[in-house]
């Protein structure tokens, strides 16, 4: 049987997987942010987030220029 070595006091790795990207779980209603981006690419993500939380969230964009502001709504 092979030797397996134990190690003691060893800190648990996250299991949230990837950081995320954007703030969506600390925004209340009426709360806003704005991002770089020359599309709506974080405004589908967004819309992405709230469909998987049951849609109990909602987001609104607005794009001026090469920024994109998205607020929650719901």
């Amino acid at each position: 049987m092979a030797k397996i070595n134990i190690k003691k006091n060893v800190p648990v790795k996250s299991l949230a997987g990837r950081p995320k990207k954007y703030p969506f779980d600390k925004m209340g209603v009426g709360d806003s942010f704005i991002v770089e981006s020359e599309n709506y690419s974080p405004l589908t993500t967004a819309k992405a987030w709230a469909e998987r939380h049951k849609n109990k969230w909602k987001f609104k964009g607005s794009k001026e220029g090469s920024s994109l502001t998205i607020w929650r709504v719901k």
